[in-house]
């Protein structure tokens, strides 16, 4: 049995590059296509339009500025993380440390107390 034309296809994309590719099949396979039997034809756009259907929106997302944007980002924070991670850290460590000692106080603390032990809720 000979090779189905969807195998055929497959092989010419693995060994052509993509412009080479668009060209052969736009002088081989599109004017085949094209010069298909009504019912044929038909069916053909029938499938083509369910396809296009199926990745309308894709277009709309535009990957490759918004990928290009957010790479960019992510190499400047990590620059900027590589280059200033020790004082970062210990103030990160410094809000928690003191937040969680304000919680604590103010659970555990000075309620209903007013002998100036409460003097930590004036920094």
């Amino acid at each position: 049995m000979a090779e189905r034309p969807s195998k055929l296809l497959k092989n010419l994309v693995s060994f052509h590059e993509p412009q080479d590719y668009f060209k052969l099949l736009d002088k081989h396979v599109y004017p085949f296509l094209d010069n298909l039997p009504p019912n044929q034809m038909d069916s053909l756009m029938a499938i083509l339009t369910v396809a296009s259907n199926e990745y309308k929106g894709i277009g709309l997302i535009r990957y490759e500025p918004r990928s290009e944007s957010i790479t960019k980002r992510l190499k400047a924070l990590l620059a900027h993380i590589k280059s200033d991670w020790h004082s970062g850290y210990e103030t990160q460590v410094q809000c928690h440390s003191y937040s969680t000692a304000v919680q604590v106080m103010q659970i555990f603390g000075s309620a209903g107390r007013n002998d100036g032990h409460d003097s930590w809720r004036n920094r």
